[in-house]
């Protein structure tokens, strides 16, 4: 994934995990983006170092359960190689997704209110994510899974209409339209004998794609218009 337009820090810190342990996660069945909240009983600001380390000698997991970390400064750290499966939401949603924790508890407070960086990070990686995995599902922890998580003041509804819209724009940036004009002529007649060719029938290109333009029309313009 690329995360070269994300405009917080992306950090690797290398974490020990043992990936030959860990499923792999191939890129089609990646059905959902699963967001989840730290948890904690206070409001905490855990590395992906130390959930790694929490995951592994407490859990006795492979290593961090989560793809990704976004910290209360915006910061992005990484995690479970996107190619391996999480251990976020059991089966079947671990083999059918990809996941990222904001860091804090949103049962205790409003992000938007107390973090509006974090927020504004976790829907710009949401947007990346879109970009790279077409029709990917994004999903709060509880829609897969009996949970509270992200948290019962997590602004669901308002993350997912920030991420529409900031998607929106940056499908509209990659848009292109392709112009093709036929013809012009100085004598009336011409153009509608091109038009009648036209009206023939549509035309197919060596690629085999077809351009139907049994509908052509003319327009006429004024020489300096």
């Amino acid at each position: 994934m690329n995360l070269s337009s994300f405009p917080y820090k992306v950090i690797d810190y290398k974490l020990k995990m043992n990936l030959n342990d860990m499923a792999d996660l191939k890129p089609k069945d990646i059905k959902y983006c699963v967001w989840h909240h730290e948890g904690a009983s206070k409001d905490t600001d855990s590395s992906a170092k130390q959930i790694n380390d929490y995951h592994r000698n407490v859990k006795g997991w492979a290593g961090i359960g989560y793809h990704g970390v976004i910290r209360h400064n915006g910061n992005l750290e990484l995690g479970r190689p996107l190619t391996k499966c999480g251990v976020h939401v059991g089966q079947p949603g671990n083999s059918q997704s990809i996941a990222y924790c904001i860091t804090g508890n949103f049962s205790l407070v409003k992000l938007q209110e107390v973090r509006p960086i974090q927020f504004d990070a976790a829907v710009r990686l949401a947007v990346i994510v879109s970009l790279t995995y077409p029709g990917i599902k994004h999903v709060p922890h509880r829609d897969l899974h009996p949970s509270e998580c992200p948290g019962k003041l997590f602004p669901w509804k308002e993350f997912i209409r920030e991420h529409d819209i900031l998607l929106n724009k940056e499908k509209s940036k990659n848009s292109i339209l392709y112009c093709v004009q036929v013809g012009a002529f100085a004598i009336r007649d011409n153009a509608l004998r091109l038009r009648d060719k036209f009206k023939a029938g549509p035309i197919t290109f060596s690629t085999g794609e077809k351009m139907d333009l049994t509908d052509a029309f003319i327009i006429e313009k004024k020489p300096g218009s």
